[in-house]
Formats: C-alpha cells, sequence, structure tokens
C-alpha cells in the first residue's frame, strides 16, 4: 500500500510539473497592469506599432515593431522567458533600441494574450520566432539580431541555426540565462523549493515526449556549434535556476561565441544588476557584426 501512495505521489508531481511547463500563468495587460508595470513602449518614451503576427499553426501573436534610434542598424527580435510577455520585454527593448533600427517584441506561445493554448516548451517556438522575422523582414538584405532570454534563450539559439540552413538572415545572436538541458530549470526550481528532483524529472520528461511527440532531451551547445554567426551569452553569477556553467558552456561551443558573467546576477534582471557591464558586452558584441551592407 505504501509504494502505490509513493507511485501516486510521484506520477502526481510529474504531471503537476509538465502541466505547469505547458499551461504558463499569462502576464497579460490587466496583470502588468495591476503589478504597476511597463504596458506599452509609450511608457519608455519609445514609438512604436503594434502589430499582430500569425504563427505556422494558425495561432496570433500581439507584438510591437519599436523605432530605433540607429536608421541603418540591425533589426532587433526579442524573444522573453518562460511565464513573461512582451510587456516583460519592454525595458530591455528600450535598451535595444540605442543600437538597432527596430526592436521586435512579441508574445511566445500560449503566454501573454497569445492565442494557442499549450506552450510546447521549445519544439514549435523556434518556427513560431521564423514566422515573425518573415513577417518583419522589410528588405531582402536585412540584417536581424535575436535575442532571448531562458527559455526564450534556447528557442532563440535553435532559430538562429535553422534560419541560417535556409536564409541567412542573422547576423547575430544574444542569449540571457540560457540553460543548457531541457529540464535543468525545472530542476533548479525544485531544488530552491527544497523538492527531490528525481524522480520527477525523470517522469516528467517522459510525460513531455507522450504529450509532445517531437519533445526530445537536447543539449544547447550541439546547437551552438552549429551556428555559423556570432554569439554572446549573459549569465548571472548566482543563477539558481540556469547554471552560469551552462550558459559557458554554450558561449565556448559556438565557432564565434562569448560568454560575459555579470557578477552578482541571478536569473533575470542582470541590466539591473550591472547595467554598465551589461551594455558594453552588448556594444563590443555589435561591433563584430557584419551589419553594413556590401
Amino acid at each position: 500500500m505504501f509504494s502505490f501512495a509513493l507511485l501516486v505521489i510521484y506520477l502526481t508531481g510529474g504531471w503537476m510539473l509538465v502541466h505547469s511547463m505547458m499551461h504558463p500563468k499569462r502576464k497579460t495587460f490587466a496583470v502588468v497592469l495591476g503589478r504597476g508595470a511597463l504596458t506599452c513602449p509609450e511608457d519608455k518614451d519609445l514609438l512604436a506599432e503594434e502589430k499582430t503576427f500569425t504563427f505556422p499553426d494558425g495561432s496570433t501573436s500581439l507584438g510591437w515593431v519599436i523605432e530605433g534610434a540607429v536608421l541603418d542598424g540591425p533589426t532587433f527580435v526579442m524573444t522573453h522567458g518562460w511565464s513573461n510577455s512582451r510587456y516583460g520585454a519592454l525595458y530591455k527593448a528600450a535598451r535595444l533600441a540605442q543600437w538597432g533600427s527596430r526592436v521586435v517584441v512579441y508574445d511566445m506561445r500560449a503566454h501573454g494574450d497569445q492565442a494557442a493554448k499549450v506552450c510546447t516548451v521549445g519544439v514549435l517556438e523556434p518556427l513560431d520566432l521564423l514566422a515573425v522575422l518573415d513577417q518583419v523582414q522589410q528588405t531582402p538584405d536585412e540584417k536581424f539580431v535575436l535575442v532571448g532570454s531562458s527559455m526564450g534563450a534556447g528557442i532563440t539559439l535553435h532559430a538562429g541555426v535553422l534560419d541560417q540552413q535556409h536564409h541567412k538572415r542573422v547576423m547575430g545572436v544574444i542569449l540571457d540565462g540560457p540553460y543548457r538541458y531541457a529540464l535543468q530549470p525545472v530542476a533548479g526550481h525544485l531544488r530552491m523549493k527544497k523538492i527531490p528532483t528525481e524522480p520527477f524529472c525523470f517522469l516528467a520528461n517522459l510525460m513531455l515526449r507522450l504529450r509532445l511527440w517531437s519533445f526530445s532531451r537536447y543539449d544547447r551547445t550541439i546547437q551552438a556549434a552549429q551556428l555559423n554567426c556570432p554569439l554572446l551569452v549573459l549569465h548571472g553569477s548566482d543563477d539558481p535556476i540556469c547554471p552560469a556553467s551552462s550558459g559557458k558552456a554554450i558561449a565556448d561551443a559556438a565557432t564565434d561565441g562569448r560568454y560575459v558573467e555579470i557578477a552578482g546576477g541571478v536569473h533575470g534582471g542582470l541590466p539591473l544588476v550591472d547595467e554598465q557591464s551589461y551594455h558594453a558586452a552588448i556594444e563590443e558584441f555589435l561591433t563584430r557584426l557584419p551589419l553594413k551592407s556590401a
């Protein structure tokens, strides 16, 4: 009887993990308004056009195309992290606008006001990001820099590799707090709550494979090694969710990768910890990109 009860607990725990991963709490307009956070680009004195993007499965996502300060600069396309939304990306978008011609932010699948009901934790999201690029691209020679945070960082890296295989529009990739393995952040959250990582992560992996047939274990260093453009990885030294060692391994695996560690940084909010180092790393990175047309 005890063994059966323990099995039920484990299976229930694994199912709860998978359910929460695929149904993140949505950071919608009402939520950010209630928290007193940014609700539109105008809150940061940014000029922007609201845009509706259509993903490959027909679901729609709201976003903004923000006007940048550099006419011939790159177009930044930002992908936020799990349980965040385009609203949460605005404070970083305001920083990127000083270096780009445009900054694009959008809601990931099943996040914010996006229409899909299920987040596929990286299975369909890279194709969604490529669809966003298709819909904002203005000229055949437009230069894109992809920027992603946490789960959005892995999606960004994957999309960058896919784009270079077919289009070669992406000239650089910036990752903020990436993780190397699929369930690494889940394990990090469990450890923070003092819950054993196993067998819950093992069961969650099996259940994800049953729920999402295309889901599989991955190692982001393999994708980084396939990237044929410069890569910048920014990571907090004290990140309890996605260890800094993962970010460094991803950067080291790239042909042209650079790793910058923000001392005292945790998971998210790195510009608020050390704005000078964060900005300097991005500025130096952008000088290495072939952003001017020949």
